[in-house]
């Protein structure tokens, strides 16, 4: 992303990463209220209930994955760009925290019922800040990697125009919920109760044959997003025409099994 202003520069890769962690956050969103059986409509966007372990965890990922990003970009000043953009998710938390104390001081209101609006902000406000620096750092170490003029992470900025809101969340939500399915499975076909037995995963095929076509499901999904990522960082010979039905099918492969397994959630 070449700009002639450098200040501007760093204002768009700070924006972006804000945005790139917030969709990272919400496709983990949807892949927890699914697995737990939560309704959209029941939480907002700071407390998760009795989940907000879940909650510091997601936004952690976010703050990484946004610094990681700006890690890349800057070869100098990238731990500092981190911190900037790490700013506004700690105003978020200081702000929950601000509210979250008066409500628990209310009287007839237990700790146990608001403890969601207050470790989850004091964790946050804490580890965010550290997350950035430190994923910064990580990101640095990949500046030759990621060289590709005019782009982010190799690939151009003017395809995150649609890979943010058609594409991102997407396979983050369908990837993840597919590998903790993989996880799951272990539990599924077991006539014991929660944790099998030895001779009963030994003699029941049902279970290595879901485990299996889960499996394959996985690493074809994965496969999927590895061409796609080659297909837009990559220089091909590939006309344009071609390369474009080659993403669009792609992505709304993605598309459809996101909309049959999150359609509730979303």
């Amino acid at each position: 992303m070449e700009t002639k202003h450098p200040l501007m520069k760093y204002v768009l890769i700070i924006v972006f990463s804000i945005i790139f962690g917030f969709v990272i956050q919400d496709a983990l969103r949807l892949v927890i209220f699914k697995y737990c059986q939560i309704s959209n409509q029941s939480y907002g966007l700071a407390e998760w209930g009795d989940i907000f372990f879940l909650r510091i965890i997601a936004s952690i990922i976010g703050t990484f994955s946004g610094a990681f990003v700006i890690g890349t970009f800057f070869e100098e000043k990238a731990k500092f760009t981190a911190l900037v953009a790490s700013f506004p998710t700690l105003c978020f938390w200081i702000i929950v925290l601000y509210y979250g104390f008066p409500m628990m001081l209310k009287e007839g209101t237990l700790f146990d019922g608001m403890k969601h609006l207050i470790i989850a902000p004091i964790i946050l406000i804490v580890a965010t800040p550290l997350v950035a620096f430190f994923s910064a750092g990580i990101g640095s170490n990949y500046t030759d990697f990621f060289d590709r003029a005019n782009s982010i992470l190799n690939i151009k900025w003017f395809n995150w125009l649609w890979i943010i809101p058609l594409y991102l969340s997407k396979i983050v939500a369908v990837i993840l919920f597919t590998v903790i399915l993989l996880w799951k499975v272990d539990f599924l076909y077991s006539n014991v109760g929660a944790y099998p037995s030895i001779i009963n995963i030994v003699f029941n095929w049902n279970y290595y044959a879901v485990r299996v076509c889960i499996f394959i499901t996985l690493t074809l999904l994965i496969c999927s997003v590895n061409n796609v990522y080659f297909l837009l960082a990559e220089d091909y010979k590939t006309s344009r025409v071609k390369k474009s039905f080659m993403v669009t099918g792609h992505v709304l492969l993605f598309s459809i099994i996101h909309a049959f397994l999150f359609h509730k959630f979303m």
